[in-house]
């Protein structure tokens, strides 16, 4: 009889023991997941920073070997370092651009963002015409991020860009 109550106990002391671990692990994962941004945050940080002209901010959301393509940069941007020059020059030529969401859809980790971006160049840079100086535009653009880790890891745009050059006066 008394091994049966050893028995029991040690069964007991496994199963409390057990439970104790599987809740300690859930924990810790909810905790773990708490801490984490989903993908849609990250991405609505970043167009709220841009909307503020925070390009340190944007850059902050962007891996250190991120890979950022869009059809109006002459190679791919592949640090946050490079992604915050390239967005600290639109602000600087275009004080008033802004981007405005206008759908998202989330699948898993990638995002892909609908949105307008318009404003007024008002400091071309060295390499642009002067003509473009006051000239208004407005682009629907999408954009595809890929978040892995709390970081964007892949951000590819997509635009008319010919529309852009009408609108500036280059086409």
């Amino acid at each position: 009889m008394k091994r049966i109550y050893i028995f029991a106990a040690l069964i007991a002391i496994i199963f409390v023991g057990t439970l104790t671990g599987l809740a300690q692990k859930q924990t810790k994962g909810e905790t773990r997941m708490s801490d984490k941004k989903e993908p849609i945050d990250i991405v609505k940080a970043i167009f709220e920073a841009f909307n503020r002209h925070d390009a340190e901010v944007m850059a902050s959301f962007y891996a250190e070997d991120v890979f950022v393509d869009s059809p109006d940069f002459s190679a791919p941007k592949r640090t946050p370092k490079e992604v915050a020059v390239n967005y600290r020059n639109y602000f600087a030529s275009t004080p008033d651009i802004k981007d405005d969401v206008t759908n998202i859809i989330v699948s898993g980790n990638k995002v892909i963002v609908e949105f307008v971006s318009s404003g007024t160049i008002q400091n071309p840079a060295p390499d642009d015409p002067p003509t473009m100086k006051g000239k208004k535009f407005s682009l629907k653009i999408c954009s595809i991020l890929e978040i892995k880790n709390g970081k964007v890891v892949r951000d590819i745009t997509y635009y008319d860009q010919l529309s852009f050059l009408k609108q500036v006066g280059l086409a």
